[in-house]
């Protein structure tokens, strides 16, 4: 049986260049009642976090931008699914304005930390290449 044909898969270091590459491109939500609003990749963190069955998942935090009347600054968390090329896995996201995204993670930490045995507090992760903004 002869290789031709058959696409490689993406190396680790190619697979982040590409993902890392999408900042600057555009994003948008669609609302019931036809609201959409329209803004951009600003900052993306991207981890290489597993491989399942062949299938190497990367995940992804986003930091958006929008214009006025939107809050302007949202975090959205989601993965890519990479074999030969990006497969984005957007509809499994959670994206919000970053003082929701915040109160959410504070509440996560808080009902975490009363856990038995602990478990490490998000806030130990640093996501240094999202800036405070």
């Amino acid at each position: 049986m002869s290789n031709q044909g058959k696409r490689r898969h993406l190396t680790e270091k190619e697979a982040h260049a590409r993902i890392m590459s999408k900042i600057g491109n555009p994003c948008s939500f669609k609302y019931p009642g036809g609201r959409h609003p329209q803004g951009h990749v600003r900052d993306r963190v991207a981890l290489h976090s597993s491989n399942y069955d062949g299938v190497d998942y990367w995940d992804v935090i986003d930091l958006l931008e929008f214009p006025p009347p939107e809050d302007r600054y949202w975090m959205r968390i989601s993965y890519y699914r990479v074999r030969e090329k990006l497969y984005w896995a957007g509809q499994y996201s959670i994206a919000e304005p970053l003082d929701i995204m915040k109160k959410v993670l504070k509440q996560a930490n808080k009902k975490l930390k009363d856990r038995s045995p602990p478990v490490p507090k998000i806030s130990n992760y640093s996501l240094s290449t999202i800036r405070e903004v």
